[in-house]
């Protein structure tokens, strides 16, 4: 077997290996969502840990 030449342009092997089924084109990923401008968004969750008659104290962020 001798070689006769090298494919060398990066458009043309694509195309070659989506032909074959060896290679997918990789999907864009998209930047994460921006929050809206004085919105603040928090993780936390509220937990109710059995004790009666006890509220988690809540401060308002934007009277301080």
């Amino acid at each position: 077997m001798k070689i006769i030449s090298f494919i060398y342009e990066q458009a043309v092997i694509n195309k070659i290996l989506v032909h074959l089924h060896l290679y997918s084109e990789p999907k864009q990923q998209r930047a994460p969502p921006v929050p809206e401008p004085g919105k603040i968004i928090s993780d936390y969750e509220s937990y109710d840990d059995g004790w009666l008659g006890y509220e988690e104290p809540s401060e308002d962020v934007n009277s301080l």
